[in-house]
């Protein structure tokens, strides 16, 4: 039903108790009616906006009143919290607050959006009660954990995480939560799975000896030297760290061990890859739309021109529908296609070597840039 006076709705039991004495109104306009008292037990953040003197709540916020003098709103008599999350988020979270029975939280989204709303008030208690469901969704989704562990510096969960992704052989499957880590974080998952070896005799599979670097945060520079022997890449001392680091460029610290041109080899094992990129020379690279589309507004508009047409054009125009899948056909040849590929995906960097190619690669045309 319409709260009185206003365009936001009330919200159910038991948010909608006249004995409270404020109101959060949620991003979706419904109106939460709750305790000062509670809140401040239960969160550092509303403890602090409760200790702060109140301005005037003589005036009762309405279309025709001005409020620019700073007066509180106010609905029904109440103080008025605009808050970011929805109603849905707000109830969860508040029930979490409250002594009544925590909310089931079935799914790893809804628990990350509360688990946000938790950290972001600083409500402790109720933040650890989130990690312990979030460690419960381990086996069922472990990259999505992942994902949410490394986003909120969990590194314990991100850690036991990481192993399940590897038992379970999904660090090439996608989620919606990878869109909300850093490439960091993504590409330190791929390198402990280069590591990971099954332990003989059992179902189980363990990275020996323990990963020196952290899942959630970048290695320190005193950790390069152990980070390269694990990983199996070069010495990354101090002394061998170029002195002035290119502007914008990843941290060495974070790269994974350079690789000789492999013709982008690794594509071709990835699974639920759903695009082909075919060079002017005849080889295909199975790719995923995910990771191309941002790298290049070029094969985003041919991707979606090859979605809308299914097939027909010139080369470097022609899109097709091949075993469910669409095939970009490209100016580009064998080497060059392989070399962007291993630039845009986070694995094994090409050497130097290759200086033609590289030429290459940074002469392309606008059009695949």
């Amino acid at each position: 039903m319409p709260y009185p006076d206003s365009d936001l709705s009330l919200a159910p039991l038991p948010f909608n108790k006249c004995t409270a004495d404020v109101i959060l109104a949620s991003s979706d306009n419904v109106a939460f009616r709750v305790h000062s008292q509670i809140l401040s037990e239960a969160s550092g953040f509303f403890e602090d906006v409760f200790s702060v003197p109140k301005p005037s709540l003589s005036r009762q916020l309405h279309p025709s009143v001005d409020t620019s003098d700073n007066t509180q709103p106010l609905y029904d008599g109440l103080s008025l919290l605009h808050v970011s999350e929805d109603s849905q988020t707000l109830e969860h979270l508040l029930r979490f607050c409250y002594p009544m029975q925590d909310p089931s939280l079935p799914t790893v989204e809804e628990l990350d959006l509360v688990l946000e709303a938790a950290i972001k008030y600083d409500m402790p208690e109720a933040t650890r009660v989130l990690m312990d469901r979030l460690r419960g969704f381990v086996q069922v989704a472990p990259l999505a954990v992942y994902c949410v562990a490394c986003r909120h510096d969990f590194e314990d969960i991100a850690s036991t995480a990481a192993e399940e992704v590897c038992h379970q052989d999904l660090q090439d499957t996608h989620v919606p939560q990878l869109r909300q880590i850093s490439v960091g974080c993504y590409n330190r998952l791929l390198r402990f799975h280069e590591n990971w070896r099954p332990t003989p005799g059992t179902d189980r599979r363990y990275l020996s000896p323990a990963p020196p670097f952290s899942f959630t945060r970048e290695p320190r520079p005193s950790s390069l030297s152990s980070l390269s022997e694990a990983t199996g890449g070069p010495d990354m001392t101090p002394e061998t760290l170029p002195e002035t680091p290119v502007p914008g460029s990843p941290d060495v610290i974070d790269l994974p061990p350079a690789q000789a041109p492999s013709n982008a080899s690794f594509t071709y094992s990835m699974r639920h890859s759903d695009v082909i990129l075919r060079s002017c020379d005849g080889n295909d690279f199975p790719v995923h739309e995910d990771v191309i589309v941002p790298a290049s507004s070029c094969l985003e508009r041919r991707v979606r021109n090859a979605r809308a047409k299914g097939d027909g054009g010139d080369a470097g125009e022609t899109l097709v529908t091949e075993v469910g899948k669409v095939v970009v056909l490209l100016e580009e040849n064998n080497q060059t296609l392989s070399l962007l590929l291993q630039i845009i995906y986070p694995v094994g960097l090409p050497l130097r070597e290759g200086f033609e190619v590289i030429c290459e690669a940074l002469s392309l045309p606008a059009s695949i840039k």
